[in-house]
């Protein structure tokens, strides 16, 4: 019985291996052929299920997860086998990045079957050098860095400008890479690394020599904006796919046909980030020349509904398990206990939140660098002594992305205006409908600030909508640091400030700072913080009282 399912198995795999040798054929002869993508976006380290808010922003939905990525893939690989998995930049980010230098993230990819990527901004979160020690141990995919201009010529020699790999349907499907040129003010990549100034040309002249090496297909692997990708794919011939990979959807997957020069036109395909989906684009193509009316995307959504892959879930397991050990060493030290009760953090200034602040700062090279206190948990006193990744996590445990604003003397004036209206004085009727609630109490750093909590000193009031409906009396003064002194804030004059994404979209009612200019630098907030912690003399915080934040009259406790 068992010779006979061997026989079996054997018939079957000679079937198809004929009827895959006669697709080529038959493509060969007439000219068309498929070729399918899946295509993983900003897997970011997410080797475990995460958890997002549903659709009512109540609701708790998983997703993600190696291992039922993993099953998702094997789902589409049913379907579409001469499909190519690929993954668009960012696959590496966070602890397991910083801890592991990529030996989960490749180990992983190498399990899931990915054949090329590209190397995104998170890439170099942690500077380049630290991409090449990566690289050399653990690479196990081609990455590529088409644009990316790199002075250090062993890690050039790590990554690749094109890569031309050949379906099982026979198809020689070519890819290159493009991020945008803000990228380097998206990293810590250094002065050894510059991005060419002009994407079109690279695109144009990469495409073409990449028809010449041969390639039936040419996609383009991007890092740039969706809008970015649209306006350049209207200007390239014989470019099939661009594949976005630094746009943030919701589980859906799209293409976007663009028409570009010489009748051609190019499609813009768009998928769901940190492996909540994947996606298959699967192109129907003639000559190389894509046909729209006959291409299409297939989701499947990345949950616990999968059968996990049991060769991935033990990887993922084994990696978890050293995480935790690693994330309780020390990382630095704290010379006094750090106070982080809400008592203390929402009330007024904290060392805690000073410090934090500062890290801010200093990571993002911003004038000035604010954040809410509701943003600072833990609630607790942290012992004097070791502070681990954990302690980290504790106290940061929202992973916020750090925005980099342009605000005026007078938007900052506001601000603070705003914050001070979260103090409760004596004689204080607090109205939580018409205030900042104690969350959205700022620590700052850059600044220092007089505050008067009195009933002569009335509060800003601002509704749940974020309007200021009464401009604030409680702050007497706002220094900013110049240099080694500190001087008046010009209402005028134009800062950067540093500050989380949830403050940076309006949060805890500060309405009025969406729409302000703004930059991403896809610093995490805990990464700025350990790395600031570890930049200090044996990696030790003495906390000091410098008196940033000076606040008359009596105030009531956190509410």
């Amino acid at each position: 019985m068992k010779r006979k399912t061997m026989g079996l198995a054997v018939a079957l795999s000679a079937v198809v291996m004929v009827a895959i040798l006669a697709v080529a054929a038959w493509w060969r002869f007439t000219g068309y052929q498929t070729v399918s993508i899946i295509n993983i976006v900003n897997f970011q380290s997410q080797l475990q299920p995460f958890a997002e808010a549903g659709d009512d922003g109540l609701t708790q939905v998983e997703f993600g997860g190696a291992a039922y990525l993993a099953a998702a893939i094997a789902e589409l690989k049913e379907k579409h086998p001469a499909a190519l998995v690929t993954e668009s930049g960012d696959w590496m980010m966070g602890s397991w990045w910083r801890l592991f230098h990529g030996e989960p993230e490749f180990t992983i990819a190498k399990l899931l079957g990915v054949e090329v990527g590209l190397v995104g901004n998170h890439e170099f979160n942690l500077g380049a050098d630290h991409l090449k020690q990566a690289l050399r141990a653990n690479g196990s995919f081609p990455l590529l860095a088409t644009n990316i201009n790199l002075a250090d010529q062993e890690l050039a020699g790590l990554l690749a400008k094109t890569v031309i790999l050949t379906t099982a349907d026979g198809v020689n499907v070519g890819f290159f890479s493009l991020v945008p040129p803000r990228f380097i003010s998206l990293t810590k990549a250094g002065a050894g690394v510059s991005i060419d100034p002009d994407p079109v040309e690279v695109a144009r002249s990469t495409t073409r020599q990449l028809r010449d090496q041969g390639a039936d297909v040419v996609v383009m692997m991007s890092h740039a904006s969706l809008e970015e990708d649209l306006a350049l794919a209207d200007q390239i011939e014989d470019l099939a796919l661009i594949i976005t990979g630094d746009s943030h959807y919701g589980t859906e997957a799209n293409i976007r046909w663009v028409p570009g020069p010489g009748g051609w036109t190019t499609g813009v395909a768009t998928g769901a980030d940190n492996g909540k989906s994947l996606s298959a684009f699967n192109l129907s193509l003639h000559r190389g020349r894509p046909l729209p009316n006959q291409s299409g995307v297939e989701t499947v959504v990345v949950s616990k509904r999968l059968p996990p892959d049991p060769k991935v879930a033990e990887a993922v397991e084994t990696y978890a398990g050293r995480l935790d050990d690693l994330m309780n060493q020390p990382i630095g030290s704290f010379a006094a206990p750090m106070d982080a009760r809400k008592s203390v953090v929402r009330v007024g200034e904290a060392p805690l939140g000073d410090f934090l602040a500062d890290s801010f700062r200093w990571r993002t090279g911003a004038q000035l660098a604010v954040l809410n206190a509701g943003g600072i948990r833990g609630d607790r006193i942290f012992p004097s002594g070791p502070v681990s990744v954990k302690t980290v996590q504790e106290i940061l445990p929202f992973s916020n992305t750090l925005i980099i604003k342009e605000m005026t003397g007078r938007e900052i004036q506001l601000m603070m205006d705003l914050s001070a209206s979260a103090l409760v004085g004596p004689d204080d009727e607090y109205v939580s409908a018409d205030r900042i609630n104690s969350g959205g109490f700022l620590h700052f750093s850059g600044l220092k600030v007089t505050m008067a909590v009195s009933s002569i000193n009335p509060p800003a009031l601002v509704d749940d909508s974020g309007r200021v409906n009464r401009a604030g009396g409680r702050v007497k003064q706002v220094l900013i640091q110049k240099g080694g002194g500190w001087t008046t804030l010009n209402d005028g004059e134009t800062y950067t400030v540093a500050m989380p994404d949830f403050l940076a979209g309006g949060g805890d009612k500060y309405t009025f700072l969406a729409p302000l200019p703004a930059r991403e630098t896809q610093i995490i907030d805990a990464d700025a913080m350990i790395d600031y912690l570890k930049s200090l003399p044996n990696s030790r915080l003495k906390p000091t009282d410098d008196r940033r934040l000076i606040i008359d009259g009596l105030m009531k406790t956190e509410r």
